[in-house]
């Protein structure tokens, strides 16, 4: 398993002995403090190798959506933990409504885990 991770500077990475027990790990920070500089909206992509199937993302909306259209260029399947609000958690307020392929889901009950081309992403 190789977990790619981003952080904006060196000291904002955490438990990252604990994913070093899981796998490979590369490390990308916007400042460069630690592994390679950049974003990791951009810079995954060259990052991920045809092996990495699936790819499974959580993290800010505009990371996990750049992510999820490089995984689709590569034919690679994807999955996308969302962090919408969700006031009840279950199912009953629907503050936590994503639209998707299939109408518009509910976060808490239907994911929050979804196929990102199940989000038109």
């Amino acid at each position: 398993m190789t977990i790619l991770t981003g952080w904006k500077r060196k000291e904002d990475i955490f438990e990252k002995d604990v994913c070093q027990q899981c796998g490979e790990v590369l490390v990308i920070t916007e400042n460069g403090s630690e592994g390679e500089m950049g974003m990791g909206d951009r810079s995954f992509d060259i990052k991920v190798r045809p092996d990495f199937r699936p790819i499974y993302c959580c993290g800010p909306d505009r990371m996990m959506k750049a992510i999820a259209h490089m995984a689709a260029r590569k034919s690679i399947d994807c999955e996308v933990s969302l962090e919408n609000t969700m006031a009840c958690g279950f199912g009953v307020c629907l503050c936590c409504i994503t639209p998707t392929n299939h109408g518009n889901q509910r976060v808490c009950l239907e994911g929050p885990v979804f196929n990102s081309k199940e989000l038109g992403w």
